[in-house]
């Protein structure tokens, strides 16, 4: 991409703010030289003003329903923080915001022997690859244990790390229930968590009644599901804690009850526009902090307090992502544009905020340049609770790889597993793999995956009774 196509292409982001919100563009003139980095300039132009507009929006939100406290969970909700602790400064709005450092697996693990076998629900969840080994991780099982499991299995090294169908799951579900001693295992370091996040979550002052909410970016709620659980069993009211999301793609709970759930750019069910011109997991890098994922808790003699205990002390992509400046130009813009901004309730309401985001996010996630693809791209991700066996977020693909994450490839293996095609790569962001790619046919590729994601938003819905993943 030359020079003048990459100038046209920044314009139109700009275009975008300017019709929605003359203020962001504003901040955006102002930040935005030459020869900056792709990244620099894709935070300014679509990262910031995203970010800025949901965190708005809890804010003013939790402010009219009285909330004493916000906390902002790790590590997605870091720079939703900073964001945070401009606006309430600048506007003086009535409420406290705190950063908790949670993550699925620190809030499951000492819930599971609160509730028994339900924990096979979550412990056996599909995801992209996922293997027996990858399974028994998420208990936080030690090595000998997982080889005791596997010789109550009768299995060999190599089928611990197998690709699973999602019935051979369903299958390893039932065999792990009543045929080893996984539970047993799991009670073991469940119970010797729990009281150690009891003490974290007492320490942070989740149990002193206060009206409080959690801010998370998504995308089915079980944080807040798991932090209930601990919380009535430390007889904990809930009724006051709430929880904002971004957005949500389903339920980690079919009894949920969705009144104390707050969504703001799509839910469960319809927006179906928005959700196929949208990468969650692309937002979830644009969102990345600095730390590791805290997996537990413990108390520090030396500074008489629980701390996190972390995966690693740094993000794995330090080093070849420039996390901090990310930040740092997220906050730089959010103290402009409070500058231009001079009552936020008046601004969000007269701003079509949720529009905006639309079109950046269709510019941006389904359609970026060759550099924003190559820059994004590169980020090591992954889905899994263990955050282990990551990969590129849209790595480099060939030929045959793109062809089996064709619609109907999915389709012929969900209706037909005994026949099921090997699929070697599944990228986290497809349309970037895509035009990281050397691939024929980019465009019809591309209206290929859309169509397959329309077929899962449909699915989920229960408009159709065929279940896609």
């Amino acid at each position: 991409m030359g020079r003048a196509e990459k100038n046209i292409y920044w314009s139109t982001y700009k275009k975008i703010l300017n019709r929605y919100s003359p203020e962001f563009e504003k901040c955006a003139n102002s930040m935005i030289k030459k020869n900056q980095t792709v990244l620099f300039q894709t935070t300014v132009c679509v990262t910031a003003p995203i970010l800025f507009s949901y965190v708005s929006w809890v804010l003013i939100d939790a402010v009219e329903r009285k909330k004493e406290r916000l906390y902002f969970l790790a590590r997605d909700g870091y720079v939703m923080f900073r964001i945070a602790k401009i606006l309430v400064k600048k506007y003086q709005l009535p409420i406290e915001c705190r950063y908790l450092y949670a993550s699925r697996i620190a809030w499951r693990l000492p819930q599971y022997y609160l509730i028994k076998e339900k924990s096979m629900e979550t412990i056996c969840l599909n995801g992209i690859k996922i293997t027996l080994d990858k399974i028994l991780e998420r208990g936080t099982l030690t090595k000998k244990e997982k080889d005791q499991i596997r010789i109550q299995l009768q299995l060999s090294p190599q089928e611990m790390n197998r690709v699973l169908s999602r019935t051979e799951i369903t299958d390893y579900k039932k065999r792990l229930l009543n045929h080893t001693n996984l539970l047993q295992y799991i009670e073991i370091h469940s119970k010797e968590a729990y009281w150690n996040t009891m003490e974290y979550l007492k320490q942070e002052g989740l149990l002193e009644g206060k009206r409080f909410a959690i801010v998370d970016i998504g995308w089915t709620g079980s944080m807040q599901e798991s932090l209930k659980c601990l919380l009535e069993s430390g007889q904990v009211s809930v009724k006051e804690m709430d929880g904002y999301y971004f957005g949500m793609f389903g339920s980690s709970n079919k009894n949920q009850q969705m009144d104390s759930y707050h969504v703001w750019y799509f839910n469960r069910k319809g927006q179906i526009k928005r959700k196929l011109f949208f990468s969650h997991n692309l937002l979830e890098c644009m969102c990345c902090a600095k730390d590791g994922m805290t997996i537990g808790y413990s108390y520090q003699n030396e500074i008489k307090q629980y701390q996190p205990i972390l995966a690693s002390q740094q993000n794995l992509n330090i080093g070849k992502w420039d996390i901090e400046m990310q930040i740092h130009t997220i906050e730089r813009f959010a103290e402009r544009a409070v500058k231009q901004i001079l009552n936020l309730k008046e601004w969000e309401k007269k701003t079509k905020t949720k529009k905006m985001v639309y079109r950046l996010c269709r510019c941006f996630m389904t359609d970026p340049t060759k550099e924003q693809a190559e820059y994004y791209g590169k980020f090591l991700f992954s889905d899994d609770v263990t955050e282990k066996h990551v990969i590129e977020l849209a790595p480099v693909m060939t030929e045959e790889q793109i062809r089996q994450n064709s619609v109907w490839n999915h389709i012929k293996n969900r209706i037909c597993p005994c026949k099921a095609e090997k699929i070697e790569v599944q990228p986290y962001w497809m349309e970037g793999a895509l035009v990281r790619s050397a691939c024929r046919w980019k465009y019809w590729r591309k209206q290929n995956y859309f169509f397959y994601k329309f077929l899962l938003f449909c699915v989920s819905e229960g408009r159709w009774k065929v279940e896609f993943k």
